[in-house]
């Protein structure tokens, strides 16, 4: 219903189709038989509600390749056809039936072979163009878009207000074009076949199942990602601008785009302005009427390196940028210049005698907006899936962090009340609990990023669970202990979870010795800790003595904590603590730089982008009968999963695993590097927290495909959080170099224009050898041996981009 609501107005018609229905006869369609190759069933409906209800029962009994609507309302007349039910064989709605243009529809595909689903990675190739995408036009101007998962790739549906004529339908075929020219690579395509007025989408909540299911190309439930709170048309001036650089932008994937104009007062230097800012230059050599500089390395990425990217000067003055890998496809001269000199002035310096056209002014620069995270659908499976609807329903609370606060407070509740109790695994010799922290990021209070812990505190409620006291064996587990904060010191937070102490103590009539219990410690080790400042624990790391963070390092690893201090010591053993705690981008910032503790704790914690999630004037309260029974279930689950111990995987799922271990393990430098480096760990207890929520003992492909897809959003949200500071220039610039095959370090300091010192070399050189990027043998001489770097090519290959796929997890 969800999807219908954003597409149509109450009063409209639309066409609603199956195509490829496994059964050919249904009494969904009245018993009639569907035939052709692919057989397709359809009807025409006003009631949004009956066309919902039926849908669901259409995807789910005939299991169709995909169950679809027109894009855009039809004419009333269709109802004529088969109103308010399904017909087989029935004629489509035509272009001339649909009443209007409101629906502006950028389909993004991964490339494959056809009629097959797509795998993974081909699938977060659609996501990563769909979000440039997003990005981009939002710069422009453009409102928000609707955001969807097709199933196999990405949807974003942007609201137009267009009549069904032949300019208009032009109009959009122009868009899709400019679109495509910009933004295909030879991982994902915009498809620009979707401008006619009757072109049927995928009715988003329903299965796409391409070809058979296997575990690397599943079918897969389509759904809305994303719902702009404010779904205003974007303006003709908008599409006409855009749709206007379908012709100057269609260029063939190897040939350079249509140059920008020079900068006014003379020709712009381009070897001078490359050499004052440090970067090399392979060669230049005449093209087309004018010059092409062909750099060392790609401003963009420094592993393009053999001779891919080029700046382009016409003969004009105008200048251009290129890189022919599919990553770079669409960088602007703008982009390429804020890379490499910031938003510095071009002086004279960089201005040779030749006159240029003085009337031409320099474009406006596009800045590079990092994309918000998305939320995948595949993060919220079954019961946490059910919750998460129901919570946000009548709110604006943010899903995500709903999810956060949700799996935290589960995981803590499912551990068992005693000391090691409770679901783990081991990975060799080391025993992974399903136990997290997390930290959720809001822009403000706006982002109400606070009213995720409001449903989740009512779901965990004793109230409405039936008194079972007469009957212990089926009464439902008592609840843990719960904490609002705020995180302070170490001490503080052990003393929570504290063991029991005993003090020897000497009578001092008898003389004699024993040890007498002075405090009985907490029997109960599971503690959830809701804390709304985190801002407040990030300044007490800063002060002399301070222990917070080596408290929450050893309350996620192992659940033990021993401070070694001689006079009454607080010792904590096989506690379960689980933290959900909040801050704000501004705070964030305002102490990363100045919190020296940070980089200790940070990657304990999962990272989760928050904000508002449209406009609630009146929230409601979740229903209370639906309420009531997802507590009892949930309860239901608590108790199966606190008497599971050692849980285990399934053979899929291990296969699963082996593949995308070697990125979910590969070091990152930086920052951000620093966040996200426990990708596996985190990987793991998450698919665990996914298994005991579907009441399993064992990981399944479902389980891990879940936790990775949360994983995926946790870790795009620490790079658009801490990405900006994620690498070490240096270090990137030697991988660039090494990407040209085996160096000495004589060789890189030449290669890197001999400014870089030898000690600053040595660091970024041992950062990647500790990282694991590169690789370093010793090559005999006659006299001392001579150390030679290469790449390590298996690393190399398993890094994709920060809004890599699932799979590609740090």
């Amino acid at each position: 219903m969800k999807a219908i609501v954003a597409l149509y107005d109450a009063e409209h018609v639309v066409e609603l189709c199956a195509i490829g229905p496994q059964t050919r006869k249904s009494s969904l369609w009245g018993n009639e038989f569907a035939g052709g190759k692919k057989a397709i069933v359809a009807g025409w409906f006003r009631d949004k509600q009956a066309l919902a209800e039926l849908a669901v029962r259409l995807d789910a009994e005939a299991k169709p390749e995909g169950v679809y609507v027109t894009l855009n309302p039809v004419t009333p007349a269709l109802l004529g056809r088969a109103d308010h039910r399904l017909k087989a064989g029935v004629g489509r709605t035509q272009d001339s039936e649909a009443l209007c243009l409101c629906n502006l529809l950028v389909d993004v595909d991964p490339a494959r072979p056809s009629g097959i689903s797509s795998s993974e990675p081909e699938k977060m190739a659609a996501h990563d163009v769909a979000q440039r995408i997003a990005a981009h036009l939002t710069h422009l101007g453009w409102p928000e878009p609707l955001a969807a998962d097709s199933g196999n790739g990405w949807h974003l549906v942007y609201k137009i207000d267009l009549a069904n004529t032949p300019e208009s339908v032009m109009l959009v075929k122009g868009v899709l074009k400019a679109l495509a020219a910009r933004f295909d690579t030879g991982e994902a395509t915009v498809d620009q076949s979707v401008f006619n007025p009757a072109r049927l989408v995928k009715l988003w909540g329903t299965m796409a199942r391409k070809g058979d299911h296997t575990v690397e190309r599943p079918h897969r439930a389509s759904a809305i990602v994303d719902v702009p709170g404010h779904s205003a048309p974007v303006p003709r001036a908008l599409l006409e601008a855009f749709a206007a650089q379908a012709g100057a932008d269609a260029t063939p994937r190897h040939a350079l785009p249509a140059p920008t104009a020079a900068d006014p007062g003379g020709r712009f230097d381009v070897r001078a302005y490359l050499e004052r800012h440090g970067r090399g230059l392979k060669k230049e050599k005449p093209f087309k009427g004018g010059m092409l500089y062909v750099l060392e390395e790609c401003v963009f990425d420094p592993g393009h390196a053999h001779g891919e990217a080029a700046i382009y000067q016409a003969a004009d003055g105008r200048l251009s940028y290129q890189c022919f890998h599919a990553s770079c496809r669409g960088r602007t001269w703008q982009e390429a210049r804020q890379r490499i000199s910031s938003d510095a002035p071009l002086g004279a310096g960089n201005v040779a005698a030749t006159p240029g056209p003085a009337s031409q002014q320099p474009e406006e620069w596009t800045p590079l907006l990092v994309p918000w995270p998305t939320f995948s659908p595949q993060a919220h499976p079954g019961i946490a899936g059910a919750f998460i609807e129901l919570a946000t329903r009548g709110s604006e609370a943010d899903p995500a962090a709903v999810l956060a606060t949700f799996l935290t407070r589960f995981e803590v509740e499912v551990s068992g009340n005693g000391v090691l109790k409770g679901p783990g695994m081991y990975l060799g010799e080391t025993r992974h609990y399903p136990r997290l922290f997390t930290a959720i990021v809001g822009a403000s209070s706006k982002a109400r990023k606070g009213t995720s812990a409001h449903p989740v505190n009512a779901l965990f409620s004793p109230e409405g669970l039936p008194d079972n006291s007469d009957n212990p064996d089926n009464s439902f587990p008592s609840p843990a202990a719960t904490s609002s904060g705020p995180l302070s010191t170490g001490e503080g937070l052990a003393f929570c979870v504290r063991d029991a102490r005993t003090e020897w103590v000497i009578d001092k009539k008898t003389s004699a010795g024993s040890w007498v219990l002075v405090d009985p410690g907490v029997e109960d080790k599971r503690l959830y800790v809701a804390d709304e400042e985190f801002a407040s624990a990030l300044q007490c790391t800063k002060r002399e003595g301070n222990t917070l963070s080596t408290a929450v390092r050893c309350f996620w690893d192992s659940g033990d904590y021993s401070p070694m201090v001689k006079k009454e010591r607080t010792k904590v053993t096989g506690a379960h603590v689980g933290i959900v705690t909040h801050i704000t981008f501004q705070e964030l910032r305002a102490l990363l730089d100045e919190v020296q503790a940070f980089n200790g704790f940070g990657n304990r914690f999962l990272w989760v982008c928050a904000r508002r999630h449209g406009m609630v004037a009146f929230p409601r309260r979740m229903p209370q009968d639906e309420l009531s029974r997802l507590r009892r279930e949930v309860s239901r689950l608590v108790d199966i999963g606190q008497r599971r111990e050692e849980m285990t995987w399934d053979g899929s799922a291990e296969d699963l695993w082996r593949t995308v271990y070697p990125r979910l393990s590969r070091e990152h430098p930086g920052l951000a590097g620093c966040i996200i480096n426990r990708g596996e760990a985190q990987a793991v207890r998450l698919a665990m927290i996914y298994a005991l929520l579907d009441g399993q003992g064992h990981i399944g492909v479902a389980h891990l495909q879940a936790g990775l897809a949360f994983w995926e959003y946790c870790r795009a949200s620490a790079l658009f959080i801490f990405g900006s500071r994620e690498t070490n220039p240096l270090a990137e610039r030697i991988r660039g170099a090494l990407a040209g095959g085996p160096m000495t370090t004589t060789a890189l300091h030449r290669a890197l224009g001999n400014n870089a010192s030898r000690e600053k070399l040595r660091e970024a050189l041992q950062e990647l050898l500790t990282a694991g990027h590169i690789n370093k043998t010793e090559e005999k001489t006659t006299g001392r041996p001579k150390a030679v770097f290469t790449l390590n090519e298996q690393t190399e290959n398993n890094e994709l981009s920060p809004a890599g796929s699932m799979s590609d997890n740090s």
